[in-house]
């Protein structure tokens, strides 16, 4: 619960990032969480291949912009920081998905009253299980898309976030479920 939180943080933290430097100086470690990116930053491999997605158009890696840096957490934003993707990796719970997106929600109803909840759902990807959160919030005077992925890969837990202006819900809708799309899992 605690690495959830931790998650929810970075993604606020993820537009102060983008508004120090946005390029991506990252260089490549040896790792085996560690994301490969193709030339064109689209495609994202992580957990030895296990677990790929492309990212929209323009999205860097920012990382490495991360104090302390991490080798189990990975953001990606596009140039403004408006769109953002962070994946985290973490050891197996014996928590169920539900009941992690629940505690989600707890928390993130304790920060935001009006927190609206789109869905709360179990998706199949490619065999696996995920369960899927669309949350839509208030973060500093915008209102935000949010949703998060939860499931098990690898003998590893894996959160994705995916956040976008909800101004225009249809379109930030569009976005993320054209990530979640393009997830495979080896």
């Amino acid at each position: 619960m605690r690495n959830i939180a931790k998650l929810l943080s970075i993604g606020l933290l993820t537009l102060c990032l983008v508004a120090c430097d946005n390029q991506s100086d990252r260089e490549s470690i040896s790792n085996p969480n560690q994301p490969v990116v193709t030339q064109h930053g689209d495609k994202v491999t992580l957990l030895n291949g296990k677990f790929n997605f492309t990212l929209p158009a323009g999205m860097a890696d920012q990382s490495s912009k991360l104090e302390p840096p991490y080798n189990s957490k990975f953001i990606y934003t596009n140039s403004t920081g408006t769109i953002s993707v962070i994946a985290l990796i973490d050891s197996v719970s014996e928590t169920p998905l539900a009941e992690n997106a629940q505690q989600i929600i707890e928390q993130r109803k304790s920060r935001d009253a009006k927190l609206e909840i789109l869905d709360n759902k179990a998706i199949e990807v490619d065999g696996h299980t995920f369960q899927q959160l669309d949350t839509v919030a208030l973060e500093s005077k915008s209102r935000v898309l949010s949703t998060i992925i939860l499931g098990y890969i690898a003998d590893k837990k894996l959160t994705v976030q995916i956040s976008a202006p909800a101004d225009d819900l249809p379109a930030a809708q569009k976005v993320t479920n054209d990530i979640i799309a393009s997830f495979e899992i080896e």
